[in-house]
């Protein structure tokens, strides 16, 4: 959806979502966004939080990433 609608470069799902020992009901879904226009961060997050209504999300824009995250989204994060 955000690759189509707000034609970001790619999404890629990281964090405790992708380890079943520490993914759990209420653990949240990372997603980490690559090329996605400022001013439409919050209109995409709104709605990829209301796609995945039953968890707490966090959408991070990859060029704004902390480096310890950069490197986990390169090194164990899937793309979507």
């Amino acid at each position: 959806m955000l690759k189509e609608k707000y034609n970001v470069e790619k999404v890629v799902l990281f964090g405790s979502v992708l380890n079943e020992d520490k993914f759990h009901l209420h653990s949240d879904v990372d997603l980490a966004v690559f090329g996605l226009k400022d001013e439409l961060f919050f209109k995409a997050y709104a709605e990829v939080m209301n796609i995945l209504s039953g968890f707490e999300v966090d959408l991070l824009d990859y060029k704004e990433c902390r480096e310890s995250f950069k490197k986990e989204i390169k090194e164990r994060g899937v793309e979507l």
